[in-house]
């Protein structure tokens, strides 16, 4: 047996935490812990964790802190040696914790990542990002290879030592952690299935194209990692950041 800890993370959105708590009480391998990490939310989230399907401990932040913040400090709390991270509006399959806890205790995984299966706004599935095959710092310059929040299991000292998600970045937290555990040599095992469903939807994200949070976000990030890009991927960067997020940094 190895100990996970279900760290949920969570913000004005009830009807898909309602959704991703349902999607834990249904693993097959269950958590040691279910933690659930509210960042402000204007509705009373304990009062909906009261009919939750399965026992939540809760974190209720005063302040917004972010998608990194809340996964800090959902983190921090636990008392678990895995650390799996669940966005509020994705959901894990039935499957998803016991093919985790597979690669731990049998991989001698040290960070695992399985892959996606999106669901778009009219309710249409279909396959979307694999989990990478192997973890190497340069795939997560200019392109996120399969690491997202909802599909990252790690060991809890480990992430300690790579200093978790980087509260300076609003998005990107996951490429840039990605980018860190790559250049810590770890023992990495990938999860071929499609255990995680990623929904899409109309509400706001942090990776909503256009916005002045986006582009503070895209030089934040290549300041950080531009020096270890070539020449081609900064002109790779920078025209992603025109044509799919719509704001310009050429002249930042």
């Amino acid at each position: 047996m190895i100990d996970i800890a279900a760290i949920i993370t969570t913000r004005n959105r009830p009807t898909f935490l309602r959704r991703a708590l349902y999607s834990v009480a249904q693993q097959r391998y269950q958590p040691a812990e279910v933690i659930v990490v509210d960042d402000a939310s204007d509705y009373d989230v304990a009062r909906l964790l009261r009919s939750s399907p399965i026992s939540v401990r809760l974190i209720r932040l005063p302040e917004h802190r972010g998608a990194s913040g809340t996964r800090n400090i959902g983190a921090a709390a636990a008392r678990s040696s895995v650390l799996a991270f669940l966005d509020d509006d994705d959901e894990w399959l039935p499957d998803y914790l016991e093919r985790v806890a597979h690669a731990f205790l049998h991989g001698r995984a040290e960070v695992s990542c399985c892959s996606f299966i999106a669901v778009s706004s009219s309710g249409e599935e279909y396959d979307e990002k694999a989990a990478p095959v192997r973890l190497i710092g340069r795939d997560f310059l200019v392109r996120n290879p399969g690491l997202r929040g909802s599909n990252l299991a790690v060991a809890a000292e480990v992430f300690t030592a790579v200093g978790g998600f980087d509260e300076a970045l609003p998005s990107f937290n996951d490429i840039d952690i990605g980018i860190r555990l790559a250049d810590a040599n770890l023992r990495y095992v990938p999860i071929s299935e499609r255990l995680v469903r990623y929904h899409a939807h109309d509400g706001l994200r942090l990776s909503t194209p256009g916005t002045t949070l986006k582009k503070e976000t895209c030089r934040l990030f290549l300041a950080k990692h531009g020096a270890r890009m070539s020449l081609q991927d900064r002109h790779y960067f920078c025209h992603k950041a025109r044509t799919m997020w719509k704001v310009s940094i050429e002249s930042d």
